[in-house]
């Protein structure tokens, strides 16, 4: 596990036949990283952030299958990156860890175009407050998503995400 509140490991439990991920917000490749663990299970994919440091570095330590892509969220639609890099449209996994620009992600997102199976976003509640994480879910939850786990914890912090899935495009047995 490299993930801070075990995200890897659940995303391999949730999408056993998984091969594709986004990870919004990646920072350094493996440690803390939502991704990394897939990557060594032979999943690739997408790997997103505004540090342009840390994609370098992710570039360096990453497999060469994965998509590397330097942006800011607050100024490009995460849409645009995905139609340019042909994401598939279902996606295995996505992590979304963009702090400040979450509501904007979430905001801007296709859902019209994009599916995923299992998702990871942060809302930072036990900081910020409930603002976020009550958009979060409305917007999810209106695009046809299930809660799946509800104020993750990590250690040293609050609750501070969420987890979701489409349990139309997932084996509901694996959700325990």
């Amino acid at each position: 596990m490299y993930a801070q509140a075990g995200q890897d490991v659940e995303a391999l439990k949730v999408c056993p036949e998984g091969k594709y991920y986004v990870d919004i917000g990646s920072a350094h490749p493996h440690h803390f990283n939502n991704t990394y663990l897939l990557e060594q299970h032979g999943w690739s994919g997408m790997l997103i952030d505004i540090d342009v440091a840390a994609m370098n570095l992710c570039k360096d330590m990453r497999g060469s299958n994965n998509s590397y892509v330097n942006a800011d969220l607050s100024k490009t639609s995460i849409g645009t990156i995905f139609d340019a890099l042909s994401s598939p449209p279902i996606i295995d996994f996505i992590s979304f860890d963009v702090d400040e620009v979450n509501e904007q992600v979430v905001q801007k997102f296709p859902f019209d175009k994009y599916k995923f199976r299992f998702a990871t976003i942060e809302h930072d509640l036990y900081h910020r407050g409930p603002h976020l994480k009550d958009y979060i879910k409305d917007v999810f939850t209106a695009n046809g998503y299930t809660m799946y786990k509800e104020n993750v914890i990590a250690p040293g912090h609050g609750e501070y995400e969420d987890w979701y899935v489409d349990t139309q495009l997932i084996n509901s047995d694996l959700l325990i």
